[in-house]
């Protein structure tokens, strides 16, 4: 899939924006803050109700930034290379990346999920400047291939996510180290073994999203899953195209468009459901796209945010 970059995207035509769409783009670039962040929330519930509060991060730039990356619009394009500029100046040496930002005033280990998803959002931004990602020294394996979410040293502790697996194939692509995390994640996407299988994300609905995107970037290793994701959505699907919330419905929607089946009925279902409940303000509700604290604990922590949800449905929808 052609990434996105300011050389080979061009913009639509004066005129030529759709109501919503020019509503959604404005609100991303109304929200986006002075130095590239995407803003999310964080809540102590996993509607993100009452009053969630600010928590910068690099995870959720890097997910509107991928979104965006073929939307033919001079402020989508503004909106990705603000984002842009903003993860790279997150990056610390050795290419790797931490959840919570600086300014954030927090500290945590870097994890590969995060890593994975920024570094792959960077490399379609900027194939070149991509291409001085390198792999970080302390990623480690189970003894089924299986990547660790934290980079620590052997013996500490750690856990095995299969969205996080996944998110690193988007980056890495196929070869022999990638080839157990494939493994786990077709095995998961067929059984379904629950939230322990992916202890950071709600339900299976998180890993359709990123097989199916890590998928249509090229790990077509997991072409033998692209059925079990189908299903899997359409097993979930209501009469009226919804998922569950607007963040489930959305990403079902992108993962069908990574799957080339958002022409399909059961997509278009979808899409309508999500037009119909779009804002006055161009946005969509937020949703708990992911959740801590760290395993083992229980989840008490979810985040999620208006543009994030907007960003995921403008580059489900946007051809």
């Amino acid at each position: 899939m052609q990434g996105y970059s300011a050389e080979t995207t061009h913009e639509r035509p004066r005129g030529s924006v759709p109501g919503w769409l020019d509503r959604a783009l404005a609100h991303l670039a109304g929200t986006q803050r002075i130095d590239g962040e995407v803003p999310v929330w964080v809540a102590n519930n996993c509607e993100l109700s009452g009053e969630p509060v600010m928590d910068s991060n690099h995870f959720g730039t890097a997910i509107v930034l991928h979104a965006l990356r073929e939307v033919r619009d001079h402020r989508a394009r503004r909106v990705c290379r603000r984002a842009a500029t903003f993860l790279r100046r997150g990056m610390e040496p050795g290419g790797i990346w931490r959840f919570w930002t600086p300014k954030s005033g927090r500290a945590v280990d870097p994890d590969l999920d995060v890593i994975a998803v920024v570094s792959a959002a960077l490399r379609e931004h900027d194939p070149r400047w991509g291409q001085s990602i390198r792999w970080p020294e302390r990623m480690r394996r189970d003894s089924r291939g299986r990547f660790f979410t934290w980079l620590r040293e052997p013996g500490a502790p750690n856990d095995i996510d299969a969205v996080v697996n996944a998110n690193v194939l988007w980056w890495l692509g196929d070869h022999d180290e990638t080839e157990g995390a494939s493994r786990f994640v077709r095995a998961v996407l067929r059984d379904d073994d629950g939230v322990d299988a992916y202890p950071y994300y709600e339900n299976i609905l998180a890993l359709c999203f990123a097989a199916a995107r890590a998928w249509s970037c090229g790990a077509r290793s997991l072409e033998g899953a692209r059925g079990d994701i189908i299903a899997r959505i359409a097993e979930r699907q209501r009469d009226d195209g919804s998922l569950g919330n607007v963040w489930d419905t959305a990403t079902s929607l992108a993962a069908l468009k990574y799957l080339g089946e958002a022409r399909r009925e059961p997509a278009q279902r979808t899409r309508a459901w999500l037009m119909a409940r779009q804002s006055e303000d161009g946005s969509w509700p937020r949703g708990a796209a992911w959740n801590g604290p760290e395993w083992p604990l229980a989840r008490s922590l979810w985040w999620g945010s208006e543009a994030l949800t907007t960003g995921v449905i403008v580059g489900g929808i946007v051809p």
